[in-house]
């Protein structure tokens, strides 16, 4: 990712719409998750409605363009950044 402060930002970001959705039962370091695999679970919430998709993100937080895209291509999550058709 890019710059430590807007890699950062872009983690605490994550992780406060995560907060918000009740969905995660446990935070890093209970029960040996870690902070990687608490941000996996973002797709899943995406999903499932319960937080700001890849657009949305962009949209309120232009700033941290940069670290979405390498985020996203880090563990190639751009299947999730698409939007979903009907069938």
């Amino acid at each position: 990712m890019g710059s430590n402060t807007a890699s950062r930002r872009l983690l605490e970001v994550l992780l406060g719409y995560l907060a918000g959705t009740g969905s995660v039962a446990a935070w890093p370091g209970g029960d040996g998750l870690t902070l990687e695999d608490i941000l996996d679970l973002y797709p899943q919430a995406v999903a499932a409605g319960e937080v700001p998709d890849w657009q949305q993100l962009l949209s309120r937080h232009p700033e941290l363009d940069a670290e979405l895209h390498a985020w996203l291509a880090a563990k190639d999550r751009w299947q999730f950044a698409l939007p979903r058709r009907a069938k």
